[in-house]
Formats: structure tokens, sequence, C-alpha cells
């Protein structure tokens, strides 16, 4: 923009004179409808609503409902059925998912605004039967007129629900980068090494190397490699990382999350090295299965199952546990088996994984290299920028192509595309937020004076000023309590239903993260899952929203209270 305005004022004309138009309709009906009623009709509908509004007429929310149902239908049909690849799925359940979420928004006003009115005459009728006169009054007046009251409702819930999902948005969309960084990279570092001669002999030997780099913590080394499992019918694509169990759950156990296993890395890693010595002996390697690999080769606990080590042979694995998502591997059992994409992921400990490897490929003289490593380092940015500087420009320890966790989410943090959005969606939240406290404070107390003259009647007829102030209270009351609840309804509905399919990842614009194709890229949109993260700041601007609502009442109650009975009535203009 602020290069080149012109151009972007151009671009922007269309949708602005879009907006006029439609403000120029708005206008020109609102203003066609007053002109056709007098003076008298208009008061008689404002004292008691007797004209049914042409939603009722029609039963828009009937049809919402139906447009809601089928949306959602199409939905979860799209997400369970298996049928279609990543992208045409990400591509079809994105808009669907939106056009459910926005008509189930509309079945629900509209279903609340058939309620609302039949809620006020049953309160009304409970407190007939009570004792205090302001609750009966102001409950009987809302049932007889309720179309001001809803507005104001539906305009403060509506900024509300719209804020609340800008606010959950925003923090989840945050959320959501180191997630994806840390699932990336694995480790603060990890890549391919640059000496393709390692192999399974010299693994400790290379291990300590590394160890030797200034403010380094932690470093794995191990195997990664696509293979063929489900026999020649299924050909499914699983990726195998092999890694050192004794080392591998202090190197990479900080990118583990509760998303990806219930059980922490470490007992996992125990697990591998408990069947180390069984593993061996038997040639029946123990493995962690993925839940993609788990649900595409029908595994259960203990069960073994193979997978082709082209052009070699295959090997036999045993399913010890099962977990959701093996960070690092971005996979799906709807991939279909490409070549960048595999159907599943497979951990297993590469001193139990090499000799097996070994002897089963004895005849070829083969063994097990080293073709990947995880590195941890240090917390502070000393060590962290030695770290770095070994892994890229070391002479025995450069990895390449390189993830690097911390580079990743720099780079993710900066992208245009999401800091454009997230400014929109606070800039649109902000301005919706305002003009709704300010339309619903200019609306309450537009209304109070237009009813001074009743006020005034009633404080002829006895009422006591704490009385009226009573009955306003509890109209607006009224009024604020639901606006929030609905505005906590449906900000809940919109940040469950939308949040999943608005959330996106882009990509990194350096470093090896940057070079992914095009299946792999709708894939990482959900893997690994999307968290809804509930913000601190919003119970700050619920306390804020709650603390303008009492405000706002107490500018009503003196609005109402100020003026006396004798000027009210001398000046009414009837």
């Amino acid at each position: 923009i602020s290069g080149n305005p012109e151009a972007v004022a151009v671009n922007l004309g269309g949708y602005a004179l879009v907006a006029v138009v439609a403000s120029i309709i708005a206008m020109v009906i609102a203003i066609y409808r007053a002109m056709q009623l007098d003076i008298l009709a208009i008061r008689r509908e404002a004292a008691r609503s007797t004209r049914r509004p042409i939603w009722q007429r029609i039963n828009l929310d009937i049809v919402a409902i139906i447009i809601t149902l089928t949306g959602f239908g199409i939905s979860y049909y799209v997400t369970n059925s298996g049928v279609l690849d990543p992208q045409l799925r990400l591509l079809l359940l994105s808009p669907l998912t939106l056009l459910g979420t926005v008509f189930l928004m509309i079945a629900a006003l509209l279903l609340f605004l058939r309620i609302f009115q039949l809620l006020l005459r049953l309160g009304a009728w409970l407190a007939a039967r009570g004792r205090g006169a302001a609750s009966m009054l102001a409950l009987a007046q809302m049932a007889r007129s309720p179309r001001q009251s809803v507005r104001m409702t539906l305009l403060f819930a509506l900024a509300t629900a719209f804020v609340i999902f800008t606010l959950i948005f925003t923090a989840s969309q945050a959320e959501r980068i180191p997630q994806v960084a840390a699932f990336s990279a694995g480790a603060d570092f990890s890549g391919v090494p640059d000496n393709p001669s390692l192999n399974s002999i010299a693994l400790d030997e290379e291990t300590n190397m590394y160890r030797t780099i200034p403010g380094l913590a932690s470093v794995t080394l191990g195997y990664k490699a696509k293979t063929i499992g489900g026999g020649n019918i299924l050909a499914l694509a699983i990726e195998v990382m092999a890694v050192d169990a004794n080392n591998f759950a202090s190197t990479a156990g900080s990118s583990w999350t509760g998303q990806d296993s219930p059980d922490a890395l470490s007992s996992l890693m125990s697990q591998l090295r408990a069947g180390r010595s069984q593993g061996i002996a038997s040639n029946v390697v123990p493995a962690i299965v993925d839940s993609a690999t788990w649900t595409s080769l029908h595994l259960s606990p203990n069960t073994t199952f193979a997978l082709n080590f082209f052009p070699y042979g295959p090997i036999t694995l045993q399913a010890v546990a099962k977990v959701d998502h093996i960070p690092t591997i971005s996979d799906s059992a709807s991939a279909g088996g490409t070549d960048d994409v595999p159907s599943g992921g497979v951990l297993v400990d590469y001193r139990t994984f090499a000799p097996v490897y070994t002897n089963d490929f004895a005849q070829l003289g083969t063994s097990l290299p080293i073709n990947y490593a995880w590195v941890r380092a240090r917390d502070d940015s000393a060590s962290i920028a030695s770290v770095r500087k070994a892994l890229t420009t070391g002479c025995c320890f450069i990895l390449d192509p390189l993830y690097d966790r911390r580079a990743i989410v720099t780079s993710l943090q900066n992208d245009p595309l999401s800091v454009d959005l997230l400014g929109v969606l606070g800039i649109g939240a902000t301005t919706a937020m305002l003009l709704a406290l300010a339309g619903s404070l200019i609306a309450s107390w537009l209304c109070a004076r237009n009813r001074l003259t009743n006020f005034a009647v009633l404080r002829a007829l006895g009422a006591a000023p704490s009385q009226l102030a009573g009955m306003l209270m509890w109209e607006q009351s009224i009024i604020y309590i639901t606006s929030l609840l609905l505005g906590l309804l449906f900000g809940a509905l919109l940040s469950l239903l939308a949040l999943p399919v608005m959330i996106f990842t882009s990509v990194a614009t350096t470093g090896a993260s940057s070079d992914l194709s095009s299946s792999a890229f709708f894939i990482v949109q959900n893997i690994p899952p999307i968290q809804i993260v509930l913000p601190s700041t919003l119970w700050v601007i619920l306390g804020a929203l709650v603390g303008i609502c009492i405000v706002a009442l107490g500018l009503m109650v003196r609005v109402v209270s100020r003026p006396s009975i004798s000027q009210t009535l001398r000046l009414n203009e009837d």
C-alpha cells in the first residue's frame, strides 16, 4: 500500500463501488418504506408489533436449517469416505464447512427470533404473579414490542461473536507456527549429513564427533527411507525412521507433544530399548507405528508386518506401540502413496534395525547407512549460533538440506499473507465492535428519550423514580445479558466449526522446508492437527464488554431520572 497506493486504490475500486451501490439501495428501500407509513401507523407498530416479518412468512429459518444439514452431511462424507486425495478433500471441505457454519448461524439467529418473544411473554406472565412492578412492566413492554430489543440484542451479539472468533483465530494461528516448525524439524536442527559413506559401524564414533560442537546439548544419528507396505496389492508408501533409542528422547523430546502421542517420547524409547535383544535374536524389529500406517495395514498390538526395502527385499517388524503422528513424517492414509507424501510412518531403534538389516541382506553385502541427524542446541543465543554455523559451514558436520526450527518459526511469523490476514481481521473485529457499541448506546438512549412521556405518566400515577430506574434496568439488563450469552455461543460455534478449515500453514520462504510439493503442501495444512487456543486477552475483552454494558445501563437510568414530569408532558410533540 505504501509503495503504490494508486494501484491498490484502483484494484479496490470495484469493491468500493459495490459497497456504495448496496448502501444506496438500502437507503432507498428504507426511505420508501418510511414514506408508505403515516405517523399513527408507525406509533402503533412501535407500541405493539402486529406485522409478521418477511422471514417468518417465508419460513426462512427452515430453509437455513435444510441448507445447514445438507452442507454438514456432504462435509461428513468428504471427511470420512477416504475416496478423495488430500488436495481435493481440503478444497471441497473448506467451502462446505464455511457454508454450513454460516447457514447454521443464520438458522440459530432466526430460531432465536421466533423463541425470544415467547420467552418474553412467559417472563411477563411469571413476573405478573410476583410482587415487583418494575420487572412486570419491563417484560410486558418488551413482549408487546420486541423489535427494538431484538435489533439491539442481535447487533451486540454478532459483534461480540466476531470479536471472540478473531481473538481465538489470532491465538490459534500464532500457536500453529511453532507446532509446524517443531513437527517439520523434529528437533532444533535436523537434516541429511553431507558425508554419504557413514554406516552403522561408525554410529558411536560419529555421535561423539558431533558432541564436540560448542553449544550442542544432544545429537541423534539415524536412518530414513521410503519403503513399500501392504504387499503388491496395496503397495503403500511407508516411511521408516530409525533412530538411536539411547539418546533420541533427549534430542527430540521437546518436539513431541500430546498431539503426536499420549505417551512421552522417553517411554516409547524405553519400549524400543527393552525389545532390542529379543528383536536381534528373532530377526524381528520392534516398531512404533503411526495411526495412518496402523489403519492402512489393519494392525493390532504386537502383530508382525513386512516392509519391502526396494531393491533388497522385505524386513519383518512388530507393532509394539501406536502413536498419532511421528514428527518429520507428514503422511496421510489417503495420500495415495505418492513419492513425496507417504501413506504412513514407522519409528524403530537404529541399534536393533541395523543388525537385522545387515543379516537379512547379508548375501548382498550391504549395511545400513546413516543418512539423517537430529540435533538439539542449548537455549542461549550463543550456543544456537555456534551449532547453526557448524551445521551449515563446518568441515565435518554439514547437514544439507537443513531444517532449522527457529528459522522456520521466524519465516512463518513474517509471512506477508499471514500478517495481512491477521491485520485485516483485527481491524474488522475492532471496527465492528466499536460500531456495535456505539449503535447500542445510541439506540438505547433514543429509546429511553422516546419513552420519557410514558415514564412521566407512570410517575404521575405514583411510580417512584427508583421503580422507573428498575424498569429500565430490567429491560437493558435482559438485552445485554442475552447479547453476551449469544455472542459467547456464536463465537464458540464459529471457532469450533470454522477455525479448523480457516487456519492455514504457509511455506517458509527460505530453508529446506520451502521446497514443498503441491501434495505435501496440502498435507501439512492438517498435520500436525490444528489446535484451538483460548487467549488470555479473551477474558479481558469480555470483562471490558461487561463493564461497558454497566456504564451504558447507568447512562440510560440517568436519562430517565433527570427530566421532570411537567417539562416532559409540556414538550411532548403530540
